[in-house]
């Protein structure tokens, strides 16, 4: 059931996730940031729910129409022959009984939206301990009401309560069987989550009051655009009085980070969009209600007719699962395939038994469900399917352009896929990339009837390119696992260890990636312990490395100055790999020439691999090489890693 999870459920936490940590690093206050997660996220899925909605009062409507002659057929028919006039008569109406199921439509949305966020909400860590108002405690139970040792959760009671509430007004005038299946549902809920951290109920009852007042305005609004134009105007005054008096604003303009600016500027812009946008819509659906009725049947049916005549709707039946597929293999295939054939080798070194294919399966699931999936589901419910091709196609060259023709220097990502060093890029590249964008949007609105058939062209080749991109990708990922695949199996059946002398002497040398040796002489000072236990060990103060890498800072450490960078670049006869080595098998040949007993563990990219290969050694008689990496216990819990790993790839 997991690849189930990652399609459906995954996309939406991931939705979540990014919401809350912007608002959380915008307000500073995890409670604050769960208040404006629910109202952004219910915004953001607002025009998803009022479509369903439609959709749901649609079928309620067909059913009260053909009720009369269901219940006479019914009546007078019974067995096959009740059976045969039923479905004729859906026939006849246009309907079939599996339509029943479109008045679940709101509830099917509301169930993944609901695990995402008991999911992600659940296994915050920055909301345990954190107070918000009379809540003490985001992360455990509010226990509001003590009385004695018993204490009553008073955030499950009141989201129930406002639940019923809201069930109260959305069922009016509906049949006693179609009122109840709402109250159970609240008391379902009341029983899920009366346990739950209060930050998750929270969130849940903030998002019951956003469906409350929006069902208030539905049915007692004469004009709930008006309203809808109303709020956001206060939202947006508010927001910007906000960003003056809290002096973010000032302290960036002090600092003369001017991005930051226009970032606090975006909002209320964006805001003002929508305004706009529901003002021409008010006045659009004016302008419809002028209209004769005959008139705009007619017009309608013209453009059908042209559109017909044009091919366009032949198009539009492929053109969405175009669009998906080529998005699924961007973001699914071509991007992370890209980064992971760079290094597969990285893969394999601490995660030895599963496959790195696993991550791509991982993150191809969830772009289908984001792409594919909800993207579909949005698509269905829409009725402004031209706009949403624009944009999808807007988006697929936006997406190529900043893949193939931007290659900024963004440092190195390690082995949990993390940038070492967060990439930042040149103001001029960012206004030409803005420019770009503008352009490609522009082109694409202005031409989009007019090239409709060019643009279906393009999206194929487009669809090709990613496919066979992604299959070179895949075929060069699986060639440099292969060569690596048999590296190390031979100590894995070996019982890893050093063999040390009672006798004799013993001399143990540890190098420590990245560790400061001027750290260690506050160690000693914080844990005299320490000192005791070393005793015997010789402490170089002045060791540095000759690079920010293992890959240059191992060598010289190993064989000393000349296997600096520099030193290693004047000689031309090898190939740094053989030069590499050289350095590795350097420190064991010394002591194996003067009678130690070696052993040699994890020395770093043997054969300049990130599965340490220790067959360099294997030409020095007497010298046990083993990896301990995979063999003994890592010190983390491997699930938490390989989570971190998918999640860290799709990012």
């Amino acid at each position: 059931m997991s690849w189930l999870y990652y399609i459906f459920i995954t996309p939406i936490e991931y939705l979540i996730e990014i919401v809350f940590t912007i608002t959380n690093r915008f307000f500073g206050n995890p409670g604050w940031a769960l208040f404006f997660l629910s109202v952004i996220v219910s915004t953001l899925t607002l025009p998803l729910y009022l479509r369903a909605d439609a959709v749901q009062h649609r079928e309620k409507q067909s059913q009260v129409r053909m009720s009369k002659w269901i219940d006479h057929i019914k009546h007078v028919f019974t067995g096959d022959e009740r059976y045969m006039i039923m479905n004729a008569y859906y026939k006849e109406q246009g309907y079939h009984p599996l339509n029943t199921l479109r008045g679940m439509v709101p509830l099917f949305l509301q169930i993944p939206f609901f695990i995402a966020a008991y999911s992600f909400i659940s296994g915050l860590d920055v909301i345990n301990g954190c107070s918000f108002g009379i809540i003490r405690d985001l992360g455990v139970e509010d226990g509001l009401i003590s009385i004695g040792s018993f204490s009553i959760n008073v955030l499950p009671v009141l989201m129930t309560l406002i639940n019923l509430t809201t069930a109260f007004i959305y069922t009016k005038g509906l049949s006693a069987k179609e009122k109840i299946q709402p109250v159970v549902l609240a008391l379902i809920f009341l029983v899920l989550l009366y346990h739950s951290p209060s930050g998750l109920v929270l969130y849940w009852t903030l998002n019951n009051v956003y469906s409350l007042i929006k069902n208030i305005i539905m049915e007692r609004s004469k004009c709930p655009i008006k309203v809808a134009i109303g709020i956001c105007t206060g939202a947006g005054i508010l927001y910007t009085v906000y960003v003056f008096v809290s002096g973010k604003l000032l302290n960036a303009l002090q600092l003369k980070d001017y991005e930051s600016v226009l970032i606090y500027f975006f909002v209320p812009a964006a805001i003002g969009v929508v305004i706009m946008y529901l003002f021409f819509q008010l006045k659009k659906d004016s302008y419809k209600e002028a209209l004769h009725k005959e008139t705009s049947h007619k017009k309608n049916s013209h453009k059908n007719a042209l559109d017909t005549a044009v091919g366009t709707s032949v198009i539009d039946k492929w053109l969405l699962p175009a669009e998906s597929a080529v998005l699924c293999v961007i973001f699914g295939l071509m991007v992370p395939l890209s980064v992971m054939s760079a290094s597969p080798q990285e893969f394999m070194a601490a995660d030895r038994d599963m496959s790195p294919w696993i991550y791509i399966i991982y993150t191809l699931a969830v772009s289908v469900g984001i792409f594919a999936v909800w993207l579909g589901i949005f698509y269905k419910l829409t009725d402004k399917k031209e706009g949403f091709h624009k944009v999808l196609f807007a988006a697929i060259m936006v997406a190529l352009i900043n893949i193939f023709f931007y290659k900024a220097p963004i440092g190195v990502i390690s082995t949990m896929l993390e940038f070492e060093a967060v990439p930042r890029y040149d103001r001029i590249v960012k206004l030409i990339n803005l420019v770009l964008i503008a352009l490609i949007v522009g082109a694409v609105m202005l031409l989009w009837n007019k090239c409709r058939q060019v643009f279906s062209g393009t999206l194929k080749v487009v669809l090709l390119a990613v496919v066979t991109v992604s299959l070179v990708y895949a075929a060069r990922m699986q060639k440099s696992l292969s060569m690596v695949a048999d590296i190390g199996d031979s100590y894995e059946d070996d019982d890893p260890g050093f063999t040390l002398s009672r006798n004799g002497q013993n001399v143990i040398i540890i190098f420590i990636d990245r560790g400061i040796s001027g750290y260690l002489p506050f160690f000693m000072v914080e844990k005299p312990e320490l000192k005791a236990q070393l005793e015997g060990f010789t402490y170089y103060p002045n060791t540095v490395s000759f690079g920010a890498c293992t890959m240059f800072g191992g060598p010289p450490l190993c064989g000393g100055y000349e296997y600096t960078p520099v030193e290693m670049n004047r000689r031309s006869d090898k190939s740094l790999m053989e030069k590499h080595n050289e350095a590795l098998k350097l420190l064991p040949a010394i002591f194996t020439d003067a009678g130690y007993k070696v052993t040699v563990t994890d020395l770093p990219h043997g054969n300049y691999n990130a599965v340490n290969d220790m067959t360099v050694f294997d030409d020095i008689p007497g010298i046990s090489a083993q990896n301990l990496i995979g063999v003994l216990p890592a010190g983390y819990d491997m699930n938490e890693y390989r989570e971190k790993r998918r999640r860290n790839l799709f990012f």
